[in-house]
């Protein structure tokens, strides 16, 4: 507590310090030999010779009032009557001569003080909490000592080997009985661990049946895929075989009507009509291209009960009734999507029509000749 009342005497001290006036004197520059010198921070000359900076009116001192200035300023340093930087007011008087204190000394002074109170108070500041939070703790070791004391005065009161042999009875008691509940505890947790490794052992057996059941799972689901992948592969083997079927149905009809129904026409009217060699016609004077079987397979095409177009694929838009494509290509459209770009483009050739035209005149004059015989 005399720290603090010290230090709080201290700071009350430089406060009031803080707010004294003070005196404050020219600046320590130099002066000439009329003992003035110019203050280039004012714009001023004025005079010191061991006073105050003033100034010389009319060539009197203000302080000696008696004598005049002799002394004529020399050529080098300007007069301060004639100077530039020589300010007086109107009413100028010895009492009432204008000159400058160096007030920004005086304000950084007192800046100064004012860092240093607060430095100081800031510093008290800290001291006093230490202090308080010492006080504090003094304070509750002040207590324990006395709450210490008071129990020791209790203790010396009452019969100690009394008290010490009822303690050690009451510690006997404690022993045996934690003894008992360590010997329950450890029973406990070896059926606890006995508990535990059963409901692992079940744990486990049941994660390896639920992962048997997923992998069965998982067998069954590919051979399901696999099932409709073979179903699939069976269904595109039979439409095969049975295109297949009908493919070799109609070369064998070609190939009788070829050997049975063709028609002999002499080479003359083949010849004469363009036809290319080894192609041959059936009963209803279609040709047939079997010596190259790429060409005869492209001679038919096939088309739907009511479509517009015909096409090569069977089964193409429900297209399965087979036709020439000689037919076809006169009197329906060409399909976009089993025909390809170039092959839609196809027209009957002309040697088709003049063929028609040749055997129509061969089957009239051959009536004739019938006729006339």
């Amino acid at each position: 507590m005399r720290h603090k009342r010290y230090l709080m005497l201290i700071y009350f001290v430089s406060c009031i310090l803080l707010f004294v006036p003070y005196n404050v004197f020219g600046h320590p520059g130099r002066t000439d030999s009329h003992g003035g010198h110019y203050d280039h921070n004012t714009g001023t000359y004025h005079y010191h010779h061991g006073k105050p900076a003033h100034l010389h009116p009319n060539g009197i001192c203000p302080y000696m009032p008696t004598q005049s200035e002799d002394v004529v300023p020399s050529e080098n340093s300007a007069p301060p009557e004639e100077s530039l930087y020589y300010k007086e007011t109107a009413n100028s008087s010895p009492s009432k001569i204008e000159w400058t204190n160096n007030k920004n000394q005086l304000f950084g002074f007192k800046i100064l003080v004012c860092v240093f109170s607060i430095l100081i108070f800031l510093i008290l500041y800290y001291l006093f909490k230490i202090n308080k939070k010492h006080s504090l703790q003094l304070s509750v070791v002040c207590k324990e000592k006395e709450d210490i004391e008071s129990e020791y005065t209790a203790l010396k009161s009452t019969n100690w080997v009394q008290k010490i042999n009822q303690m050690e009875s009451e510690k006997n008691e404690l022993i045996q009985t934690s003894n008992e509940l360590r010997t329950e505890i450890s029973a406990l947790q070896q059926e606890l661990k006995n508990t535990k490794d059963y409901l692992h052992s079940v744990e486990y057996e049941k994660l390896v049946k639920i992962h048997e059941i997923e992998s069965l799972q998982l067998q069954i689901s590919i051979l399901k895929t696999d099932l409709a992948k073979a179903q699939n592969a069976t269904q595109k083997v039979v439409c095969a075989l049975t295109q297949q079927e009908e493919q070799n149905q109609f070369f064998q009809n070609q190939l009788q009507t070829l050997t049975v129904d063709a028609l002999p026409f002499p080479k003359e009217l083949l010849y004469e009509a363009g036809v290319p060699s080894g192609v041959t016609f059936d009963s209803n004077y279609l040709p047939h291209y079997y010596v190259q079987p790429t060409v005869e397979k492209h001679m038919r095409v096939y088309i739907s009960r009511n479509g517009k177009c015909y096409h090569r694929q069977f089964g193409c838009s429900e297209a399965t009734k087979p036709i020439h494509l000689f037919i076809a290509a006169q009197k329906y459209a060409p399909c976009e999507r089993c025909i390809p770009y170039k092959a839609r483009k196809y027209k009957v050739p002309d040697w088709y029509f003049e063929f028609l035209k040749l055997v129509d005149q061969y089957s009239k004059e051959v009536q004739q000749l019938e006729s006339k015989n």
